[in-house]
């Protein structure tokens, strides 16, 4: 059997080297006494390589397949915390030089290795052998552990996720040079014999032939039963066997406990010791390079070649030849654009952006080998180079497909190659149709989708993740294709980006071009350089999420959804630009009536811009820039703010469409009148300089008049902090009830409170606290800051992003975007569609601009009913909550809190409603409950309290739902903290079980260092648990019960979407999937198909869930538009179809 990693057990591997025979350039040296001889550790550099090569072709593997397992610092502290004097004699009886050549030999041989694709691995504080049992316990493929350490035996088994451990020692396979028995029990068999040279003493007297006597009498099972007992600390169960069987072989060990249970803990190999939340296993991926000196390795080394059309045949010959022994094929493509990208790029304000849907193939590079050594380039259109054909192109790339393709970022190789075309004009998708994944790419692996199962607590790009796993440090996009050098020598093409004058007079330009536009030798190391880090990251993440077993999580989860979304993005999403205009006209219209009413109150109440200035000879520098804000009708900039502006700090009390004008006079810290004489002279405003000299002179009466003569008299607003909290709080005179925290100036001052918060929680109290007339005010501010929000946000982008191709949106979605690997998506960010008003009688209308890919089409709409509280239900196992989900006789879960909080709130009526129920529970929540549920059937004031409290549960329930304390309910219901406090208490009392449930899982975390989903992926927060910053370990538990919900959550819908994929939903239907939004999914469906379509994807929407038995469930709706949906229920019924078309038709 040949196992797919080899484990290196380099403490062995390195004293062995250096110790076989005798160097010429050996160093003796005095120590304890004795003459000791030190053999170099370029003498034990040789024997080491020679060792490893031969175990490697003993076993047809590559460095690739290695992990190097070495001696972490202070490796034998925890033993040595069992019994001081373990391994002390072996120890000291090696001089300090013996030391300083093992350290160097191990840090050569770990770059050297490292340098061929071997990855290294660490952890001080235990010993290597420790690391070696964690990580051959853990892997799920065959491995080896290579050693000359005969305890190590004891690995060779199959572990508990079915993966054969093989120990070669001094590579003889399976021997147990301590006797015919099993492996297992060589810890047993040390724990008594003993180990002199390790310092273990074992049971005083018991040598191997009584070990063997053991093993005679009691059998193998018998030794087990005893190594049992000897674990678990059983000394008096032991002791009535040796009494009842009168044995002196077990009453020796009786007799000499202590020692035994010792030795047993020192001989015993510690995998829980390793990777720990207080220590982690240290990792150093290894990357194939090219310059290796050592003639024996050199078949390893990375060798890259450029292909051209000259090239070609023979580059294919070889690869074939080579395809054989390769695991899989590192892929990346280089790509270029037209110029009506530059113009689509351009519109929405993004000249450096990538236009993924028009982009084209310019080259592309591929890694493989048996050690991922061997890289291509291919040059495809590059400027100045024999390229090969596309046909040529797609051949290549086909003879690769009967492998594991591992790319980085598989959305954006998916959809460029699936456009590609020949030269005929026959796409390539068409060519591919017959390979399994309908016309894309087949068999992807995403390293970046890996990355964020690896570490998703950093950046996901392949530059970044190179630096920050392999050390390597690539050459960004922007090195490669930016060039400077003196004016008029750069080559043709390109855009300028700037001109500049050097030191020397020389002037020189920078330009910036595109792929298609520099010779492929230019990109040559750029483009090979991907390729080769994906192929290490892609090694190096695979062993990982094997050991942390969410290997297999991953390859369910993320795959067949990879390709649905790369469907989704090339097919685009129908726009109804004509729509928008509508919306944004009315929106216009709302925005206008609503600056009349805070216009009408700014001016009544003698706002700054409604009264005229008057100035004096002593003008101030404040005087002069509101002065040169009338003249030259600009907005003066807030000063001296202590808070960050707000996001809406650009909205001035203007037309809708009026932008912020950042001037230099305004933005400026001069202070003094002088000086801004001569800034304004500088900036070329001669005219007013002139009156402002005149001004200083004396004449200020005409300085008045030159400024009155541009007064508007208008009010100069804009929703800033610095003016909120003006208006909020000197014009209004509200009471302050929010502030920021003190600056550190604040605090040295004695100050506790920082400065009045003038934001959205600033103007919700105002709003609470506010006379009618200040409230209308406020309301109106409230519809300009929606208006401009929805300008920003879709009225003054959504026109460019349709595509210039096509006239449709291709919004990209970024699947494992956030730390819980929920998705998102941008160009544009479709999460942001509004589905519920914000407003009282301002309905968020935009989804209604996201129509049928045809006429004759509907936009349907699946999505998940309480997907996040169904998690919970079944994760925690709550009575309530589950009675919520599971049963005949549904609970209503915001009722539950509702009733709980009325209860505390209006005890009386509880106890009197309690009172009259026909059949009382004994349990006191129930009874609440039922108490509650009367209310509804009741009086009108009855039900007038039922609605109140249950719209107060409902929001106390998604609030608190992901663990927000007190403060937090308290700030966004507008309340003080005791009695969010007690509305918490009431929700906990409600589902007491999922409060209990949510302590455990942080317990856990802060145990563990991590927690897992249903179906076993990972969340890393050791390091955010340890940190020193409290809020950043307070943080990191809150997002230990957030992933397990949401994450679980994000792997439901990825499920759902990957069976789509699979039953090829939008090809055997007349459909189109605009994605998945939030825990929606939205298609565009022939109404011919639509009972047939809604039967088939609502299946893949509600298959069961690892080992979830709360049932899911898909609400189901359809409409003209994505925001005019007829609700049809949860179950896709032909009569219920029927029915929502004949209302939808109505």
């Amino acid at each position: 059997m040949k196992p797919t990693r080899i484990l290196m057990d380099m403490a062995s591997v390195t004293w062995t080297a250096l110790r076989a025979g005798v160097d010429k350039d050996s160093l003796v040296v005095e120590h304890n006494g004795k003459q000791v001889t030190v053999n170099s550790a370029a003498y034990g550099y040789e024997n080491a390589v020679n060792h490893m090569v031969a175990t490697l072709k003993r076993w047809n593997l590559t460095p690739k397949d290695c992990v190097l397992v070495f001696e972490g610092m202070d490796s034998k502290k925890r033993r040595c915390m069992i019994d001081p004097t373990y391994k002390s004699k072996r120890d000291g009886g090696k001089p300090p030089e013996a030391y300083i050549e093992y350290n160097k030999l191990k840090a050569q041989l770990r770059q050297v290795w490292g340098d061929l694709g071997a990855i290294s691995a660490s952890q001080d504080y235990v010993e290597g052998d420790d690391v070696l049992a964690y990580i051959a316990e853990n892997s799920e493929e065959d491995v080896l552990v290579s050693t000359n350490d005969n305890d190590l035996i004891v690995l060779n088994k199959v572990n508990a996720y079915g993966a054969k451990v093989m120990v070669a020692i001094n590579g003889e396979i399976g021997l147990n040079k301590y006797g015919d028995f099993d492996f297992a029990l060589v810890t047993l068999y040390k724990s008594l014999v003993g180990d002199s040279s390790d310092g273990v003493k074992g049971c005083p007297g018991f040598g191997p032939a009584a070990f063997l006597n053991l093993i005679a009498k009691y059998a193998e099972d018998g030794a087990y039963e005893l190594m049992a007992l000897i674990r678990t600390g059983k000394l008096n169960e032991l002791a009535v066997l040796a009494k009842d069987n009168q044995c002196k072989i077990l009453q020796k060990i009786v007799d000499n406990w202590a020692e035994v249970v010792k030795s047993y803990k020192l001989v015993l190999l510690h995998p829980e010791w390793v990777n720990t939340i207080r220590q982690q296993l240290e990792w150093a991926p290894g990357m194939v390079k090219a310059g290796c000196e050592d003639e024996r390795l050199r078949q390893w080394q990375g060798q890259s070649r450029l292909v051209t059309a000259e090239n070609y045949d023979k580059a294919v010959e070889f690869l074939k030849s080579k395809l054989g022994e390769t695991a899989e094929v590192a892929f990346d493509c280089e790509t270029s654009t037209p110029e009506e990208s530059d113009d689509w790029l351009e519109a929405q304000g993004n000249p450096d952006g990538v236009d993924v849907f028009g982009s084209y193939l310019v080259g592309f590079s591929i890694t493989f080998g048996a050690n991922n050594q061997y890289t291509y380039y291919v040059s495809v259109k590059h400027r100045d180079t024999l390229n090969i054909s596309m046909v040529q192109a797609r051949t290549m790339i086909e003879v690769c497909f009967g492998k594991p393709m591992l790319i980085q970022n598989s959305s954006f190789e998916l959809s460029v190659l699936h456009n590609a075309e020949d030269e005929d004009g026959s796409c390539w998708r068409d060519h591919w149709s017959h390979y399994g994944e309908r016309g894309f790419v087949p068999n992807i692996r995403d390293t970046m989708l890996e990355g964020s199962y690896v570490d998703e607590n950093v950046k996901l790009g392949l530059k970044f993740r190179s630096q920050y796993h392999l050390g390597y440090e690539q050459a960004t996009f922007q090195e490669t294709t930016r060039k400077t050098d003196p004016l008029g020598t750069l080559p043709a093409g390109g855009r300028r980006i700037k001109v500049s004058i050097g030191e020397d007079g020389v002037e020189t330009e920078t330009r910036q071009y595109k792929m298609h536009e520099l010779t492929a030798r230019e990109v040559f190391k750029y483009g090979a350089d991907d390729t080769i880090c994906t192929s290490a990251l892609g090694n190096f993440y695979r062993l990982i999420m094997q050991l942390e077993h969410a290997w297999q999580v991953y390859l369910q989860v993320e795959l067949d959804a990879a390709y649905q979304h790369a469907k989704n993005f090339v097919d685009g999403v129908t726009f109804n630009l004509a729509k928008m205009k509508e919306l944004e006209a009315l929106d216009k219209k709302t925005y206008e009536q609503a600056c009349g009413k805070v216009r009408g109150y700014l001016i009544e109440n003698g706002w700054e811009g409604t009264i005229p200035p008057v100035y004096t000879k002593d003008i101030t520098a404040k005087e002069i820039k509101e002065a040169y804000s009338i003249v030259f009708d600009l907005m003066e900039d807030d000063e001296d703010e202590e808070v960050e502006a707000d996001e809406d700090a650009s909205d001035h009390l203007q037309p809708v469409a009026a932008e912020v004008v950042k001037d230099p006079i305004l933005s400026s810290r001069v202070r003094t009148p002088a000086k801004f004489v001569a800034l304004l002279e500088a900036e070329g405003h001669d005219d007013f300089a002139a009156m402002l000299k005149a001004c200083l002179a004396g004449d200020a009466e005409g300085f008045t008049r030159y400024v009155q003569t541009h007064f508007k008299g208008e009010p100069r607003f804009k929703m800033s902090h610095k003016m909120m909290c003006k208006l909020l709080y000197q014009t209004m005179g509200l009471p302050i009830k929010v502030r920021n925290k003190p600056t550190a100036a604040m605090k040295a001052q004695g100050l506790k409170e920082g400065n009045p918060k003038g934001d959205a929680l600033a103007l919700a109290y105002a709003l609470r606290d506010g006379t009618p007339e200040q409230v209308e005010v406020l309301e109106a501010l409230k519809l300009m800051q929606m208006v401009k929000t929805r300008m920003s946000l879709f009225y003054s982008k959504y026109p460019y992003l349709l595509h210039w191709k096509d006239g449709k949106i291709h919004s990209s979605h970024n699947q494992c975007a956030t730390n819980t690997r929920r998705a998102s998506s941008s160009g544009p960010n479709l999460m942001q569609l509004p589905k519920h008003q914000k407003i009282e009688g301002q309905p968020s209308r935009f989804r209604e601009t996201f129509v049928p890919h045809r006429p004759d089409a509907v936009i349907v709409s699946m999505d998940f009913a309480s997907q996040e509280l169904r998690v919970i239900a079944d994760y925690s196992k709550d009575p309530n909550m589950l009675a919520c989900f599971v049963g005949d006789n549904l609970k209503d879960m915001h009722c539950l809190t509702a009733a709980g909080i009325l209860a505390k709130e209006q005890p009386e009526l509880v106890r009197e409603l309690v009172g009259a129920l026909s059949v009382k529970p004994e349990d006191a929540t129930e009874a609440q409950y039922q108490a509650f549920l009367a209310l509804a059937s009741g009086s009108p004031e009855h039900q007038k309290i039922y609605k109140i409290y249950r719209a107060l549960g409902k929001k106390v329930n998604f609030t608190t739902e992901f663990g927000a304390a007190a403060p937090k309910l308290a700030i966004t219901m507008l309340i003080d903290e005791d009695t969010a406090q007690a509305y918490i208490d009431a929700r906990e009392a409600a589902f007491a079980r999922a409060a209990e449930w949510k302590k455990e899982v942080v317990e856990e975390a802060k145990t563990y260092g991590i927690v897992r989903t249903k179906l076993g992926a990972v969340r890393h927060l050791a390091k955010l648990l340890n940190s020193e910053d409290r809020y950043t370990a307070s943080k990191a538990e809150r997002q230990a019960v957030n992933f397990r919900i949401q994450s679980s959550s994000a792997e439901m819908t990825k499920l759902a979407e990957g069976r789509m994929w699979e039953q090829g939903l939008v090809y055997n239907f007349d459909a189109v999937c605009y994605g998945p939004i939030h825990d929606e999914t939205v298609f565009s469906v022939a109404t011919a198909d639509l009972a047939a379509f809604l039967k088939c994807g609502h299946a893949c929407m509600v298959q069961p869930y690892a080992d979830m038995k709360v049932p899911i469930e898909s609400s189901i709706s359809f409409g003209p538009s994505f925001g005019i949906q007829i609700e049809i229920g949860n179950q896709p019924t032909e009569e219920a179809v029927a029915e929502g078309l004949a209302e939808m038709r109505a």
